[in-house]
């Protein structure tokens, strides 16, 4: 019996996983997604998940896990073992157990970043805790450093601005911004060239020179600039004569006109006067000059500091009670 086969029929059939084409190709039937499944130089099919020498960050790895040895010759951020898990979808998390004993992760960032354990953690807490000093804890006053020394101008807000308290300068006044220079002070020097010398003087200060009879201004600071003292003028005219005398002048009650018998009074009306003004009419303070001796003293003042809500709990007598209050924030 014989038998006739054409080239264009089939002499074959494919099963699971095995395909024959209408050329009569036979091909191994693979998904899509495969990527563990490969071809050697001989055209032999293998699976091996073994990679290969000289991996790079670069280089596409399996899905499923895949473990390494890696260098860090290569682009990794440290040498010893890898490991990394990719699903089909291609997202994917890479582990790195370095050679200097830390891990280091890759969640899909391209960016290795170190685990730390919580051992290291807590030492390093316990260093930080070490360098941070009692008051970062405590919050207390008494473990600060370099306290000021309270009820001073160290340990208060200093300024010019509202709610500062102002301290006074070297020359004994306050800032100008607060109080302006007025002339307050007035010197007494020999010679012209000692004004430069007077330290305590401040800007609209007077000096009078005796050895010139002549009387300077302080125009502007500072004081040591001989430039900055202005001599004041004086009157040009001299006085000609006094109630028609010149020269050296002494006058009596005889030399003065007396007008509708105002100007003198008797010695019994001087008498009555005197009488008066003694101790008859005058309170006893007149005489003595004593403090001791005034009626409704005022009660002594004090310097009080309060913060704005002490003293705004402070009862309405505060305003006359003589007392002086600063308020510091």
């Amino acid at each position: 019996m014989w038998v006739s086969i054409y080239e264009w029929e089939k002499t074959v059939t494919g099963w699971a996983w095995i395909e024959v084409t209408a050329n009569k190709v036979i091909n191994l039937l693979l998904r899509e997604e495969n990527n563990l499944i490969k071809i050697d130089g001989n055209n032999e099919v293998y699976t091996d998940l073994q990679l290969e020498d000289g991996l790079a960050t670069t280089d596409t790895l399996p899905v499923g896990v895949t473990t390494w040895r890696v260098l860090e010759a290569d682009g990794w951020i440290k040498s010893w073992t890898m490991l990394c898990f990719k699903t089909t979808s291609w997202d994917y998390v890479t582990w790195i157990y370095g050679d200097d004993g830390k891990l280091y992760i890759d969640n899909w960032t391209g960016t290795f970043k170190q685990i730390y354990l919580k051992a290291e953690v807590d030492a390093l807490f316990t260093q930080l805790r070490s360098e941070i000093s009692a008051v970062g804890f405590s919050g207390e006053y008494s473990d600060l450093l370099h306290k000021p020394t309270l009820w001073t101008a160290a340990a208060l807000d200093i300024g010019s601005e509202p709610w500062n308290i102002p301290v006074i300068k070297g020359n004994w006044r306050l800032d100008p911004a607060i109080v302006p220079n007025v002339t307050s002070h007035t010197f007494v020097v020999d010679d012209v060239e000692d004004l430069v010398t007077l330290s305590q003087a401040a800007q609209w200060d007077m000096a009078i020179v005796t050895n010139a009879s002549a009387t300077y201004i302080l125009s502007a600071d500072p004081y040591s600039v001989a430039a900055n003292w202005i001599l004041l003028p004086t009157p040009t005219s001299d006085v000609t004569s006094v109630n028609w005398q010149r020269w050296d002048v002494s006058l009596t009650t005889n030399d003065v006109p007396e007008y509708n018998n105002k100007l003198y009074v008797s010695s019994l009306e001087k008498g009555t006067w005197n009488a008066k003004l003694w101790a008859n009419d005058v309170a006893t303070v007149a005489i003595s000059g004593s403090y001791n001796d005034l009626n409704n003293k005022p009660d002594i003042t004090e310097n009080i500091y309060v913060t704005q809500t002490g003293y705004n709990n402070l009862p309405s007598s505060k305003e006359s009670d003589w007392n002086s209050y600063f308020i510091y924030e």
